[in-house]
């Protein structure tokens, strides 16, 4: 193996194991903060106090979107176009995921679970390119 493909095989290896890591850790977040199963009154919150949320987090989760989707143009018999469309998907997935825990703010129950299975896709999504990426290594 060259000196190169060893470099990029080790930033791949510690980019996918921080991603990993990142994910496991907001998912066991969000399972260990299930205060809004518990009480409806208490979930209701202001727009700003909403924003205040909603903005890191989109922010955070379209960089780590960003660092980690970048890599599919690494793998081999993955075209750009394809990387785009996937990147895209990975974007609107993040945007509805904020949208849907701004709903559920306000005490709709259906948007905690729209929530949920936008973040059971985010997840999927990413272990999908892990797995890609895991082949380059």
């Amino acid at each position: 193996m060259r000196s190169d493909e060893r470099k990029f095989s080790l930033i791949i290896f510690y980019s996918l194991v921080f991603a990993s890591l990142t994910i496991f850790s907001g998912l066991w977040l969000f399972i260990l903060d299930a205060s809004w199963l518990d009480s409806k009154d208490e979930l209701e919150k202001s727009f700003e106090g909403v924003l205040e949320i909603v903005a890191p987090h989109l922010f955070a989760m379209a960089i780590f979107a960003f660092v980690i989707n970048h890599f599919l143009l690494f793998v081999d018999g993955f075209c750009q176009k394809k990387a785009l469309k996937f990147s895209m998907f990975i974007f609107c997935l993040i945007l509805l995921i904020n949208l849907s825990g701004y709903f559920a703010s306000f005490g709709i129950l259906f948007f905690i679970y729209l929530k949920i299975l936008f973040l059971l896709l985010f997840t999927l999504s990413f272990l999908w390119v892990f797995y890609k990426i895991s082949f380059r290594l």
